[in-house]
């Protein structure tokens, strides 16, 4: 009987682990191109939600811009309303004290008042010159006023020098404000009902010299 041939030492060894090196690469290599897969489905969600924000955000802005549209659109005027409230500016060679000029407003102008003053111990003579307007609910009430200025001058007058000296200098402002609620009131209670009334008082002047 022949003698078996004996192996060589260490060949079946080395050739398992060539194997195993072999296999290791090969898993290494599927983790790799599974991670690897793993963040392109995460890049492709995230720009998809990423669109999917952007058309939300659209969709708001386009909503919201409508809405201002209807909000802050101005209504449409007919020739008539247009002829009503169409009015000349306010204009005085001084300029006006309550603030802005008043544009498209029915308003009625009165002749300059001049009141004297005189404090105690004041040894020069001062006046308050006061100069007017009246923003009227219509553009037929001054036909009313006509009528009515002489009396409604009068009563001005009135509320005009029942007032303290003090009132005049040093609170001019609080005084203003008093006077054209009470020039309101008692100038109204002089006018027809249902011819329309005195809405505000324009002082374009009010000063002491």
């Amino acid at each position: 009987m022949a003698e078996e041939e004996e192996k060589p030492e260490g060949e079946g060894g080395e050739s398992e682990v060539d194997e195993a090196a072999e296999l290791q690469k090969m898993l290494g290599e599927a983790e790799a191109a599974e991670a690897q897969s793993k963040d392109v489905v995460k890049k492709l969600i995230f720009n998809v939600k990423k669109y999917k924000l952007y058309v939300i955000i659209g969709v708001v802005v386009i909503f919201l811009g409508i809405v201002a549209s209807f909000l802050f659109s101005e209504p449409e005027i007919t020739e008539e309303e247009q002829e009503e409230i169409a009015v000349p500016e306010i204009t005085d060679e001084d300029g006006p004290e309550d603030g802005p000029k008043i544009l498209n407003a029915n308003i009625y102008k009165l002749e300059p008042f001049l009141l004297p003053i005189k404090t105690v111990g004041d040894q020069q003579d001062r006046f308050v010159n006061i100069k007017l307007f009246f923003v009227l609910s219509n553009r037929k009430l001054d036909k009313e006023l006509d009528k009515n200025i002489q009396t409604i001058r009068e009563n001005i007058y009135s509320l005009l020098k029942r007032k303290k000296p003090k009132e005049y200098l040093r609170y001019k402002l609080r005084i203003k404000e008093r006077l054209k609620r009470e020039i309101v009131t008692v100038s109204n209670s002089l006018l027809a009902s249902g011819s329309g009334t005195i809405q505000d008082v324009l002082f374009t002047e009010f000063v002491v010299k």
